[in-house]
């Protein structure tokens, strides 16, 4: 009996990201494509490089999926936290994930969407138990966390109070929520896994730990894969 091909995406912002795991697998990034696939036994591996941002997130993403059906669905990346019991080069894995700076303002400061009854929560907060997250060991093991998705970096400490009053998130990104709800509503196995590059402090780059978040990233991607094809 011929055993069915499983079809594993997986989406980061960058080459940077995710081109060490991509090696692994013998596939190259280019800058003239973004959307790779290599084929290994019983599993297909696409790897789509969505770019910076929320924006061209869901653009590439959603077009993505339009054309081709896959079972299961990562989000891969680094992240900021605002832990400071998290080492730098951690992997966790994001529960629930709020688009932070959607609101609006007014002489009493800024207010999230969610403060609005008339807008659907699921709009500005995504959660992985509405996504049927996926349930391999590796993935399931991984720290929980909660992810605020943003569109300017955190870096000052009036900003960095305000969302941590508002949404008391563990890690930012400027992706993830917009991952998330792209296959929300298309009703898609998925999930999203960060690697810890940074404190969310004044930004000096200096401090981050960029290669060494990668690294462990891949790590967890390859054993994420590796069961995978042996489920």
């Amino acid at each position: 009996m011929k055993v069915k091909m499983k079809q594993l995406l997986i989406v980061s912002a960058t080459n940077f990201e995710i081109s060490s795991y991509a090696h692994h697998l013998g596939l190259i990034l280019n800058e003239d494509n973004n959307l790779f696939q290599v084929v290994d036994n019983n599993l297909s591996i696409s790897i789509l490089i969505s770019g910076i941002g929320a924006t061209p997130t869901t653009f590439h993403l959603s077009r993505t999926l339009l054309q081709k059906k896959y079972d299961f669905v990562l989000n891969a990346g680094i992240a900021g936290t605002f832990r400071r019991d998290f080492f730098l080069g951690d992997v966790v894995r994001v529960e629930k994930d709020f688009f932070a700076d959607m609101g609006f303002e007014s002489d009493k400061g800024f207010f999230p969407l969610n403060a609005v009854k008339e807008i659907d929560p699921e709009h500005i907060c995504l959660k992985e138990e509405n996504l049927n997250p996926l349930k391999i060991n590796i993935y399931t093991q991984l720290p929980i966390v909660t992810g605020i998705t943003v569109n300017t970096i955190s870096g000052s400490e009036a900003v960095i109070n305000k969302y941590k009053k508002l949404y008391a998130p563990d890690i930012e990104t400027m992706e993830g929520a917009a991952f998330l709800y792209v296959c929300s509503r298309m009703k898609i196995m998925a999930g999203q896994i960060r690697a810890i590059s940074n404190y969310i402090e004044a930004r000096d780059k200096s401090k981050w730990q960029t290669e060494k978040a990668v690294q462990n990233l891949t790590n967890v991607l390859l054993r994420i894969t590796e069961e995978l094809r042996n489920e």
